[in-house]
């Protein structure tokens, strides 16, 4: 089983204007002794399906960060800030074939996101309400497998993604219908082992709520 020994250091800050304007500070440092991460290691060919490993060791040291403002009562935006190092540790073998000191593949180094949402009265009945929403997300290049050299085959590439949306809320009725925006820019996104995901695409979503 994985088994992992933490060191974290934390703060929380919070100014409040009032009960419902704000803005607050939360940041976390780590630092990790992992033993047997388990992580998914992927196929050579499409034939070959991926499968979960175990490191056998692992040190991860990082930074993380949340920035929570509320402008105004019925606006928030929350960005979400995090910095780690991931490596393979223990003893390396002759001209460090092992890999001891790399980064572990398919996890990240530096990321963030952020959320913004503003809700407000409807100009058709004061009764509903109307949210328009939006998301932002960096991934820094990373790594796909285990190398020594740089491989640009290798390598999944800095990512950046916007989303965009509006809901509609019918008080009356227990009805939101929302629209939503992927991938606003149709830059090129991928998951965890290089496989793209789509470009600029559209959803609508219809949720009804029985009692609130």
């Amino acid at each position: 089983p994985e088994e992992s020994q933490n060191l974290n250091v934390g703060g929380y800050f919070k100014h409040s204007i009032n009960s419902s304007q704000f803005i607050s500070i939360d940041a976390n440092w780590f630092l990790r002794d992992q033993t047997n991460l388990i992580r998914l290691e992927p196929g050579r060919n499409e034939n070959d399906p991926a499968q979960f490993v175990n490191e056998e060791e692992a040190d991860a040291t990082g930074l993380e960060l949340m920035l929570t403002v509320a402008p105004l009562r019925d606006w928030e935006t929350v960005v979400s800030f995090t910095s780690q190092e991931v490596v393979k540790a223990g003893q390396p073998d002759q001209n460090n074939t092992n890999g001891v000191g790399n980064p572990i593949p398919n996890i990240p180094s530096t990321f963030f996101n952020i959320s913004s949402r503003y809700t407000f009265n409807s100009p058709i009945s004061e009764r509903d309400e109307m949210t328009v929403f939006g998301y932002y997300t960096f991934v820094e290049e990373f790594d796909l497998i285990f190398q020594t050299t740089r491989n640009e085959e290798n390598i999944i590439p800095t990512q950046r993604q916007l989303d965009l949306g509006i809901s509609y809320r019918l008080a009356d009725s227990g009805f939101t219908f929302s629209v939503q925006m992927n991938n606003v820019l149709d830059q090129e996104v991928f998951d965890n082992f290089r496989v793209p995901r789509p470009g600029r695409n559209a959803n609508l979503k219809i949720r009804y709520v029985l009692h609130e």
